[in-house]
């Protein structure tokens, strides 16, 4: 009898479950098939959140100024 499915994302080499629910025991063996995430799926964007590089104050203000004017990133701008 296959288990139930229990999703997770991978922080590090550690994979955090999404559900309490699903809690496996200490020492349980398990198989990670990796999948792609699809576009707009907020478990992805959250997982690409918590792995953003750090950002100067400078950077952080050049980009809302830039986004406040409603135009595109020039890589020039970081030159």
């Amino acid at each position: 009898m296959p288990a139930a499915e229990i999703r997770g994302v991978v922080h590090g080499h550690t994979v955090v479950l999404n559900s309490t629910t699903g809690a496996l025991p200490d020492g349980t063996e398990v198989i990670v098939t990796p999948v792609s995430p699809r576009r707009g799926d907020p478990e992805a964007l959250f997982a690409a959140l918590d792995e953003l590089p750090p950002m100067s104050d400078e950077d952080a203000a050049l980009i809302l100024r830039i986004v406040e004017e409603g135009r595109r990133i020039d890589p020039a701008d970081w030159d």
